[in-house]
């Protein structure tokens, strides 16, 4: 069923596509087979630009990790800014797995407690709150130690 709905769309893309490449061939002067390509052209690259940007993993300290998870669990985070957290993979592995506890674990705690204290933010859910303060327990706690001078 969504298959077919798929190569219906596409086919209106497509249609709409070339009705609009006709009509401003006709007006410029140039073939619509270029117009087509052109008006295909422009979208596919900026698909293809933020899918390298936001596919690539990101280099992240523990230090930034904790940081925001810290920002997070004070209800100071900006849901822009969680969404960014948790939309890029991060290179450390260990970070990584944290990242992704955070995007299905408490991703759906957050929207919970937003929707029940109907609040500008997500982070008002005091459950998620408490396994972010674990999170960053549990990274604290594997972060080498510094000896004093």
């Amino acid at each position: 069923m969504k298959q077919r709905y798929f190569k219906l769309a596409l086919f209106i893309v497509i249609a709409v596509v070339l009705v609009t490449a006709s009509y401003l061939a006709a007006d410029l002067g140039m073939h619509p087979v270029i117009i087509a390509a052109l008006i295909v052209a422009g979208p596919l690259a900026a698909i293809l630009l933020y899918a390298w940007h936001y596919g690539k993993p990101r280099v992240m300290s523990t230090a930034e990790v904790i940081e925001i998870l810290r920002i997070a669990a004070d209800g100071r985070m900006d849901t822009m800014d969680w969404d960014e957290f948790v939309a890029r993979p991060i290179r450390d592995p260990k970070l990584n797995d944290i990242r992704k506890t955070c995007e299905t674990e408490l991703h759906y705690e957050y929207e919970m407690g937003a929707e029940e204290a109907e609040s500008d933010t997500w982070f008002s859910n005091p459950v998620a709150q408490d396994r972010l303060r674990e999170l960053i327990d549990t990274l604290e706690a594997d972060r080498p130690q510094i000896p004093a001078a």
